[in-house]
């Protein structure tokens, strides 16, 4: 064909005629030994494949790597399903194209120059979401995420792709200093949601992004804080409770399990640190005494020496004592009795000749010999006054007939009645 064309376009006379050449290429195209395409404007201009492909590839890049297949079907001249055709073989021989959305190709100069244009509207703004540098340069997303951010982040290392957000590395960095100053004036508990909308509405980041920062933050120890139950808690929140507590402890020795649970920044400490108890904790804070575990209260065990020192002190001196006034209001009765257990030689119940020395009755502490000597004078008091008793009960046996002895005088009066009645019959007495 090619031979052809020249010999019919050489400047000769003789030359073959329209009708002829057609009969040739009929002729040809019969016998299979060529495969020709007609034309749109008619029977009479053909297109071979080959020359088909290589338009497609001139149309390619006259339009800067991306053409329609309208606009190929019209710069070419020919039906689009040849169009169609042609575009899926390149495609499938590897010739440097892409069938993008079925309805258009793409060359891969066109994708270098989307990853270099990408690249530099990311460094420029710091942060792009996929979805807008898909609308920017009207492109499907999931053909950025497979083809054009691969070779963003090769090309650029700098920047990075996480959860549909492109961004460099020196807009985390810039952003982590902000969100390292904030998390240094803050002062009290927060929630990270209240945190991530103001961040989201000044510098239109992602939720997400925050928490992580903070979590990357505190890992390098740049912020000193926890995150709890979607909290964030610095550090000196958790030092001024920590603090309060151990003032409170130093000064009145003891610390209810309430104020602990209330405060339990401290206690999630505890549990980071994988210290076993509050004691040990606050020996580590600085206290430098043990601390007994009651029933709602910890206490130094000074205090508990104290308690049993003033207890048996008064109770020596004045024979009883009564817990409200060594004990603080605090200390519930089963605190309070926790804490007598460990006295020497006291009961709970008070037992006659009982070899303890302290007995515990009600609210009071009474020394058990004081209990006996007391008993023993109830004891004789109660005996005195049975005696008194009986001894007035026998007086007045001997003035007073008993029932027995006036039941038995009346039966033998009836006895004796029963002769002595007398009884008038008609003027007659009868016995």
């Amino acid at each position: 064909m090619k031979e052809l064309q020249d010999a019919q376009e050489a400047d000769v006379t003789h030359k073959l005629s329209e009708r002829n050449v057609v009969e040739i290429v009929e002729k040809i195209t019969k016998k299979g030994l060529i495969d020709l395409l007609n034309t749109r404007s008619g029977i009479r201009e053909y297109l071979t494949w080959s020359e088909l492909e290589t338009e497609i590839l001139e149309e390619i890049d006259a339009h800067d790597g991306r053409v329609t297949y309208q606009e190929l079907e019209d710069a070419i001249n020919v039906d689009i399903t040849y169009i169609e055709k042609s575009v899926k073989e390149l495609c499938s021989r590897n010739c440097g194209v892409m069938n993008l959305r079925n309805q258009e190709i793409i060359s891969d100069r066109y994708t270098d120059n989307l990853v270099t244009r990408s690249i530099s509207q990311i460094q420029f703004h710091g942060i792009m979401k996929v979805g807008l540098l898909a609308t920017r340069f009207n492109v499907p997303v999931n053909f950025l995420q497979s083809s054009v951010i691969p070779l963003i982040c090769e090309r650029s290392p700098d920047i990075q792709f996480k959860n549909g957000d492109l961004f460099t590395t020196s807009f985390i960095r810039r952003n982590q200093a902000r969100i390292r100053g904030l998390c240094a004036a803050i002062d009290r508990p927060c929630l990270l949601s209240e945190l991530s909308e103001l961040f989201v509405e000044t510098y239109s980041l992602e939720k997400t992004f925050l928490q992580e920062s903070i979590e990357q933050l505190l890992k390098r120890g740049d912020v000193r804080g926890s995150i709890k139950t979607g909290s964030f808690i610095p550090h000196k929140f958790e030092s001024q409770k920590t603090d309060a507590l151990l003032s409170f402890l130093r000064t009145n020795q003891y610390i209810s399990k309430q104020q602990l649970h209330q405060n339990r920044v401290g206690m999630e400490r505890i549990h980071h640190n994988q210290i076993d108890s509050p004691s040990a904790y606050f020996q580590k804070q600085g206290y430098s005494h043990s601390l007994i575990e009651l029933d709602s209260i910890w206490v130094g065990d000074d205090l508990v020496e104290e308690f049993h020192s003033t207890i048996t002190e008064f109770v020596n001196e004045d024979g009883f004592i009564e817990l409200s006034t060594v004990f603080p209001p605090s200390f519930t009765p089963k605190d309070v009795s926790l804490v007598l257990k460990q006295i020497p030689k006291l009961a709970f119940e008070f037992a006659v000749n009982s070899p303890t020395i302290y007995t515990v009755l009600g609210d009071f502490v009474v020394r058990t010999d004081l209990l006996n000597t007391l008993a023993l004078n109830h004891l004789r008091s109660m005996e005195s006054a049975v005696l008194n008793a009986l001894q007035k009960n026998q007086t007045l046996d001997s003035c007073v007939p008993s029932i027995e002895k006036l039941q038995e005088e009346l039966r033998e009066a009836s006895v004796c009645d029963g002769f002595a009645v007398k009884r008038y019959d008609g003027g007659n007495v009868r016995q």
